[in-house]
């Protein structure tokens, strides 16, 4: 085999085709014997079953599978890697390019493992054989193995995965307790934390090899090498995710519940952990949590908190005594700490998070008022520059994460009349005067988030609040945004999500809040679509179609039509001619159609000219004339013939597939659109990549 990466890689696209192709076809072979298309046959290696040109190629196929098994890339999962120096080190960054070279491989191998399941688990098996018997083992030949025994995760029948995966498993731990060195035990240790969290189907099939797996984790979490905790916490969360259900069965023959004897041994089993880590920690208990029937939540909750909400109450205690205790650095890191863990807890958790944020509530509110008083004090005596200042900036990450908190508890819980009756009311009290009350560089982006969180949870309960958040956080943050496209991304983006929830939950609103404010409202709106970052772009265009299709069936259409249409339909032309927003084309299209067919169909029902000088029998006729004038007077190339052209297509193109194609038409004739327009069929293609992925998905192992 040619040590060449780049030829290496030319090879494996004709690998990933030919395997596909030889895959795909015997598949609908073994389909038509059995006389329905439909039954799914993989796995089937009997010599008796395969066609000749699968026979044909099959020794080729073996060669294959050896050159990929001995070759495979780094998944993303795995954080230990060997430098060029031949030193192991943690991963800082994914890199994108081996990734890519993982998934292409991965895939393959799938292929090839379902054409022949026994010749590809032998040839793996021989492999891991040869290093865990050989003295002179090699970090990475072990490596290149294992993660092509991870990569084919699901490819294989469940009996055959189950005795395939004993033995692996077996070997890597009987390796690893006869290892010596911490670098060698930590390259093993890598390859198992991988493997166990690439087959979760085996794990909740296998109680007692799910507990062996777990408890070797616990052990991983106090290994000092880098990268080895950092990889046993997160297998563990990703093994709590897909095998959560399994941690809610009683069994007889435990004396105590796996679960109780971990959250018991908390301490111990967190000891060595970083602060992320130990986040990731309780995230991964809170599933387990989760999955017991709701009678347990309140005293699991309890048990398993009580080591941050020891630390918790000492801060309070502290601060009750003094309350400079609060000012210090060291405290204020504390704290976010404890937070950061809570905010975990409540994504995993769900609804279960009332038992621990309720008695804890107030005090973090109060937290959150002590430390805005202190940021806005220091500010008043030395100045808006020191918001920038590291020691303010911690008493700001401290309001964050209380922010984050109750964001997370608001969005994962199904108690409306609790949020409604004892936190949205106390929230809005403590959090948007302070926001208002800021200067820019103070305010927390995540405000917004949490007004965003609030409203998609209430939705029409918090109609009448809308004006009162509309006052206190609308108009001063869009004097933040507003002078330029680059300051404050956390805000501009929070601020149109937060636009997106009224208008999609508490439409009503925007009939109670002063007019000026309505109309920068839809200012922002235009703004938003203007931007070159895609996200915010699209959020506007969103934005603006549901509030057509809202503002059509409402009591304000009529003067909405008269003040905003031609305005808003102009300010679409604009973006949808300008090439920086190609992206956008699929929600253009569909905007302007919609403003187009409101006039077609008689919804418009108020004239659009002014009737006291222009003279039109109806607003179509109007309409007609105004994007013949308004599309010939910017494209001063186009020729009348072609305006007029454009202009009554518009009003003839019934069908949104043909109105799309009408306007990319017009968009290549006016020449501004030259090189690549792929980006104007963008919706075709995500449709299209969705139905590769649902092809894909009906074959086992490919992801």
């Amino acid at each position: 085999m040619v040590d060449d990466d780049e030829i290496f890689k030319i090879c494996l696209e004709y690998w990933n085709t030919l395997s596909s192709d030889l895959f795909h076809n015997d598949h609908s072979r073994m389909n038509s014997m059995c006389g329905d298309s439909k039954v799914l046959m993989f796995n089937q290696s009997s010599n008796e079953r395969l066609s000749p040109r699968l026979q044909l190629y099959a020794p080729v196929l073996d060669q294959v599978r050896v050159a990929v098994i001995s070759k495979m890339a780094k998944p993303e999962e795995v954080l230990i890697v060997e430098d060029e120096n031949g030193e192991l080190i943690q991963e800082e960054f994914p890199d994108t390019d081996e990734i890519i070279m993982y998934n292409n491989m991965r895939d393959t191998l799938v292929y090839l493992t379902h054409l022949n399941p026994d010749s590809t688990t032998q040839i793996m098996k021989e492999g891991l054989n040869r290093q865990v018997s050989s003295a002179d083992w090699t970090w990475a030949k072990l490596n290149t193995i294992c993660w092509a025994i991870g990569s084919i995760s699901g490819a294989l029948l469940e009996e055959v995965e189950k005795r395939f995966l004993v033995y692996v498993i077996k070997e890597l731990l009987t390796m690893c307790e006869n290892t010596r060195g911490k670098e060698n035990k930590a390259v093993i240790a890598s390859n198992i934390m991988y493997i166990v969290g690439q087959y979760p189907r085996f794990l909740q099939a296998h109680w007692k090899f799910l507990c062996t797996v777990i408890n070797k984790l616990f052990e991983f979490m106090h290994e000092t090498f880098p990268g080895v905790r950092e990889m046993a916490c997160e297998t563990f969360l990703k093994i709590s995710k897909s095998c959560r259900s399994q941690f809610a069965i009683n069994r007889e023959k435990d004396t105590q519940p796996f679960l109780v004897e971990v959250i018991n041994d908390i301490p111990n089993k967190t000891r060595d952990l970083e602060p992320p880590q130990v986040q990731t920690f309780y995230e991964s208990l809170g599933y387990m949590i989760q999955a017991n029937p709701p009678q347990f939540h309140q005293q699991l909750v309890e048990r398993f908190m009580q080591l941050p909400n020891a630390k918790w109450r000492d801060i309070i205690a502290h601060a009750s005594q003094n309350m400079a205790y609060l000012q210090e650095q060291t405290t204020a890191k504390a704290i976010v700490s404890i937070l950061r863990v809570n905010v975990r807890v409540a994504i995993s958790l769900g609804p279960a998070f009332k038992y621990q944020l309720g008695p804890l509530f107030m005090e973090i509110l109060h937290i959150y008022r002590a430390y805005s008083e202190t940021i806005s004090n220091i500010i008043a005596e030395n100045g808006p520059q020191v918001a920038k200042y590291a020691k303010v900036r911690s008493y700001r990450a401290v309001k964050r994460e209380t922010l984050r908190v109750f964001s997370a508890f608001i969005s994962n819980t199904d108690d409306r009349q609790l949020l409604l009756q004892e936190f949205v009311p106390l929230l809005l009290e403590a959090v948007l005067g302070d926001y208002q009350s800021n200067i820019p560089d103070a305010r927390d982006p995540e405000v917004l988030s949490l007004m965003t969180a609030i409203v998609t949870k209430l939705r029409g309960d918090m109609i009448k609040e809308i004006p009162r958040i509309f006052s206190c956080v609308f108009e001063c943050t869009v004097q933040m945004i507003q002078t330029n496209f680059e300051d404050f991304p956390e805000h501009r983006i929070n601020f149109f999500n937060l636009l997106r929830a009224i208008n999609s939950y508490c439409f009503q609103a925007f009939f109670i809040i002063p007019p000026n404010i309505f109309k920068l409202t839809i200012d922002s709106i235009v703004w938003a679509f203007k931007h070159t970052m895609r996200n915010i772009a699209d959020t506007g265009l969103i934005i603006l179609r549901d509030l057509w299709l809202n503002i059509q069936s409402s009591e304000a259409a009529v003067s909405f039509y008269k003040t905003y249409l031609l305005s808003l339909l102009k300010d679409i032309f604009a973006a949808l001619t300008d090439t920086l927003h190609k992206s956008s084309f699929p929600l253009h299209a569909a905007i302007l159609m919609l403003i187009i067919q409101s006039v077609k169909n008689g919804s418009v029902n108020v004239p659009l000219w002014d009737t006291s000088s222009q003279n039109f029998q109806n607003n179509q006729e109007f309409l007609h004339a105004f994007i013949v004038n308004l599309i010939g007077s910017a494209f001063s190339n186009l020729s009348s013939a072609q305006v007029q052209a454009f202009a009554t297509g518009l009003f003839t193109c019934d069908d949104i597939s043909a109105f799309k194609v009408h306007l990319r038409d017009f968009l290549v004739q006016m020449k501004e659109f030259g090189g690549d327009n792929s980006e104007l069929y963008v919706e075709e293609q995500e449709a299209q990549q969705q139905k590769l992925q649902e092809q894909r998905s009906q074959i086992p192992g490919l992801k």
